[in-house]
């Protein structure tokens, strides 16, 4: 079962995030050192699609739900025009929208390894 998003949020923040802006369905953060956003999915907090990262790591995506460390992903992309700092990709219409990688996690744990092996 996948840790709350209010976990994920604290366990982000005390690894070198910071609250950048709110909408009704994402929270975005974003991390001090590399300047790169990742946003909490408030729309749909218990599915392994709780945060979303930039698309660049999408060759990371299979390596690190195999890793067997409790980290987990409910589709490849997930699409959403409130994720402003990402690219666009046409997905079911004809109007480009922003996406990005959707992850989860079993853990305070795995969610700080992860946080270390893509942002550290």
């Amino acid at each position: 079962m996948a840790i709350n998003i209010d976990t994920i949020e604290t366990v982000l923040l005390d690894n070198g995030f910071a609250f950048a802006h709110e909408t009704a369905k994402y929270k975005e953060l974003i991390h001090s050192d590399s300047g790169e956003s990742v946003y909490l999915n408030k729309a749909d907090p218990k599915t392994y699609s709780q945060l979303i990262v930039h698309p660049r790591h999408l060759d990371q995506r299979t390596q690190l739900i195999g890793s067997g460390r409790g980290i987990g992903s409910s589709s490849e992309t997930r699409f959403g025009s409130n994720l402003r700092k990402f690219p666009e990709a046409v997905n079911r219409g004809a109007k480009p929208s922003p996406y990005g990688v959707p992850f989860g996690f079993e853990s305070a744990e795995s969610l700080k390894v992860f946080v270390a092996d893509v942002f550290g």
